[in-house]
């Protein structure tokens, strides 16, 4: 599998958790769990590295920290998650929301 389809399979299988477990990007209460934390810290530097390896195949860009990148996908899903919960888009439409903003951003 390409670096490219990668990064686009791990944004969709992201919406996928986060609508089954989005309490556990938000309960601190859960960082109390060693096990869980060093387990949370592990998949996050797996997902950090696919970023630095897609910026430096230029997939993505390369003036940004590879954990900022990491950031704005978090805060993309958690805008999903708030608009699904809110009625203000479409289940069907996230993964097309996501991907575009994503890659494209918000600019014209």
């Amino acid at each position: 599998m390409t670096l490219e389809k990668t990064l686009h399979t791990l944004l969709l299988r992201h919406i996928e958790v986060t609508e089954e477990h989005s309490f556990v990007f938000t309960e601190h209460l859960i960082a109390t769990d060693p096990g869980l934390v060093r387990r949370s810290d592990e998949l996050e530097e797996r997902e950090i590295a696919l970023f630095a390896a897609c910026q430096e195949a230029g997939i993505l860009r390369a003036d940004l920290p590879a954990r900022w990148i990491s950031g704005v996908v978090y805060g993309l899903l958690m805008a999903g998650r708030e608009g699904l919960r809110r009625g203000d888009i479409a289940r069907r439409e996230l993964p097309r929301l996501l991907s575009e903003t994503f890659f494209r951003g918000m600019s014209r």
